[in-house]
C-alpha cells in the first residue's frame, strides 16, 4: 500500500507499507525498542553516551518527496492531477497563499501566489473572529485549478494563462469539494453558510457584473421542537452521484449529523442522521456506493451505510 501526505511543515511524503506486515505488531516492536533504549540510557555511567533509539517500523518506508521544514509553507489542501509533462502530479495549497503543482519526483511544475494571504485579517462574524485566510478546498484538472478560501473567495484559473474567474461567497466557508466526474462543478458550505453547488464553467461564460446562478442551494432544516432555528455548521461534503446537473450530496456537520441532499427532490435534506457524540470533521464516500466513512474530533473513524 502507498499513501501520500502533506503536513503543516510543508513536506510532501510518500509512505509505503508492506501488506504482509501487521502495523500493530510493528508499532509494538518499536515501542519495546524505545523502552529498552530508555532503560539503557538510565543505566549509563558518567561520561558514557547512549545510542540513538531505533523507532522505525518494520515494513514501513517513509520518504520525503518535496519541501523543507517551514511552517509558513504548511500544506492546507492537497489533491492529485495530470500534467502535460507528467502522468501524475500533486496540486497543493499552502498556508502562505501559494498553490503549487509538484511532480511525483519533487519537480516544481507550476506556482501561483495569492497576494491577499499577506494581508492582516481580523473580521468578527457569527460571534467569532476570523484572524487569517486559509484554503478550505482545492481541485485541479489538466487545464485548470479551482480553489476556495475561508473568506468565501473562489478562484477558477487556467494553468496556461494568468486569466482567472473569481466569485465571492459568504464568509466562514469550511469546505469546498468538486464533483468526481466534472471538476468544474463544486459544492461549498461552512458556519452559517448553507450548502450550495455551482459550475465554474458558467462563471467563465458570465459577463462583467453578471451574477452566477447556483445549480443547487440548500435550505436549513426545520426549527427544533422549541421552534428555535437550528445553527448551520457544515464541515465536509461528498458528491454521492454521477449526475452533476442534479446531484445528490452528503454533508457532515459540527453538530454531529450527516445529512443527505437530493437536488431533484427538495432543498432541505432528504435524510438527517445524528451519528456521533462528537463534532464530525471529515467525510469520505466509499467505493461501495451506499457507504460513507467519517471521522470526528476525537480521532474516531466510523463507517455508515446510507440505506439504514
Amino acid at each position: 500500500m502507498r499513501f501520500y501526505t502533506g503536513d503543516e511543515s510543508g513536506l510532501i511524503k510518500c509512505i509505503d507499507i508492506d501488506a504482509n506486515v501487521s502495523l500493530l505488531e510493528a508499532q509494538a516492536q518499536a515501542a519495546k525498542r524505545t523502552k529498552a533504549a530508555a532503560k539503557a540510557k538510565a543505566n549509563l555511567k558518567a561520561g558514557e553516551q547512549a545510542a540513538a533509539a531505533d523507532t522505525s517500523l518494520a515494513g514501513v518506508e517513509i520518504r520525503t518527496i518535496d519541501g523543507r521544514v517551514n511552517r509558513s509553507n504548511g500544506i492546507q489542501q492537497m489533491c492529485t492531477t495530470k500534467w502535460a509533462t507528467n502522468d501524475r502530479a500533486f496540486a497543493v495549497a499552502r498556508k502562505n497563499g501559494n498553490i503549487d503543482v509538484v511532480g511525483f519526483e519533487g519537480e516544481q511544475l507550476f506556482t501561483y501566489t495569492d497576494e491577499k494571504f499577506a494581508e492582516r485579517v481580523s473580521i468578527k462574524h457569527n460571534g467569532r473572529t476570523i484572524s487569517e485566510r486559509s484554503y478550505v478546498g482545492l481541485s485541479a484538472s489538466d487545464s485548470h485549478f479551482l480553489s476556495c478560501t475561508n473568506m468565501g473567495e473562489v478562484r477558477y484559473q487556467s494553468f496556461a494563462t494568468s486569466e482567472a474567474k473569481l466569485m465571492k461567497l459568504p464568509l466562514d466557508a469550511c469546505r469546498m469539494r468538486t464533483h468526481n466526474e466534472r471538476s468544474s462543478v463544486f459544492a461549498v458550505g461552512g458556519r452559517e453558510h448553507e450548502l450550495s453547488v455551482w459550475d465554474a464553467e458558467t462563471l467563465q461564460e458570465s459577463g462583467a457584473g453578471s451574477k452566477p446562478t447556483p445549480i443547487f442551494r440548500a435550505k436549513n432544516v426545520a426549527n427544533d421542537f422549541l421552534n428555535l432555528r437550528v445553527p448551520v455548521w457544515i464541515t465536509d461534503i461528498q458528491f454521492t452521484s454521477e449526475d452533476a446537473t442534479n446531484p445528490t450530496l452528503a454533508v457532515s456537520t459540527g453538530h454531529k449529523q450527516i445529512r443527505l441532499y437530493d437536488a431533484r427532490a427538495q432543498q432541505r435534506p432528504v435524510n438527517d442522521w445524528e451519528v456521533s457524540k462528537h463534532p464530525i470533521y471529515h467525510l469520505q464516500a466509499s467505493h461501495v456506493r451506499p457507504e460513507l466513512y467519517f471521522a470526528d474530533n476525537m480521532g474516531n473513524v466510523q463507517q455508515m451505510d446510507m440505506r439504514t
